[in-house]
């Protein structure tokens, strides 16, 4: 890893922290503890350059980086004042990318299949947001920590008879366990528990990893839309 990507994730880090020990502090002083559940669709990608076989290491040809759809659930917490507040949450979410590849093989030829890449991680946002409407809209961002819990690719499609779909599991040394992510985003409330929420997450660390795949390649982005419910408002 380089110098500069290690300021960067030290500095993201530091930032988490700073906005989490504020969460805590200024909660004394909030006007309102807003707690909460939320949950919806992803739609996510890797981006990145170059798309590499999984379980061979090798590098794909005529490889094409779709979005792949996932879901996510988590609940959250909220120190509200009077035109904004700073807000916290846990959630599940299925991230990824879908690759469509073109390879051709000695003894069987090209074969065109599509790989599912999805990913199951937990991720902890920590946001500011200011209100607007009447309370109603938020404009929301902060950064976000991500945790890889585990990857596998889907391999289906298959134009060849007797080829059956095969999921390939990710080795623990080829993917970094830890994101850093900067999220932004928006939420409606329809009335005052239920709401909508719309946001983008663009990550910094590559996915991959040097020790699974050379080189190392792919940074998270996932949009989110979702609905969620405030307790006791």
């Amino acid at each position: 890893m380089s110098n500069f990507a290690q300021i960067s994730i030290l500095s993201m880090k530091k930032i988490v922290l700073t906005i989490m020990a504020s969460l805590m502090c200024t909660g004394v002083f909030a006007q309102e503890w807003i707690f909460g559940i939320l949950g919806g669709g992803n739609i996510a990608s890797i981006a990145g350059e170059g798309y590499v076989d999984i379980g061979t290491g090798e590098t794909l040809s005529g490889s094409n980086n779709r979005p792949l759809g996932g879901g996510f659930v988590g609940a959250l917490i909220q120190c509200d004042f009077d035109n904004w507040g700073l807000r916290s949450e846990v959630y599940y979410s299925q991230q990824g990318s879908k690759i469509n590849i073109s390879e051709t093989y000695p003894e069987l030829g090209r074969i065109d299949f599509t790989t599912s890449r999805r990913s199951n991680n937990i991720n902890v946002p920590v946001l500011a947001y200011i209100k607007l409407l009447d309370d109603r809209l938020s404009i929301m961002a902060g950064p976000t920590l991500g945790f890889c819990l585990s990857g596998t690719d889907y391999l289906g499609n298959i134009n060849r008879p007797g080829l059956v779909p095969e999921k390939i599991k990710w080795a623990k040394s080829g993917y970094n366990v830890l994101d850093i992510a900067a999220t932004i985003g928006a939420e409606f409330m329809f009335i005052d528990s239920v709401g909508i929420l719309l946001r983008f997450s663009h990550g910094f660390r590559d996915v991959f990893t040097s020790d699974g795949i050379e080189p190392a390649y792919g940074k998270n982005n996932v949009i989110q839309i979702g609905v969620e419910y405030k307790f006791g408002r």
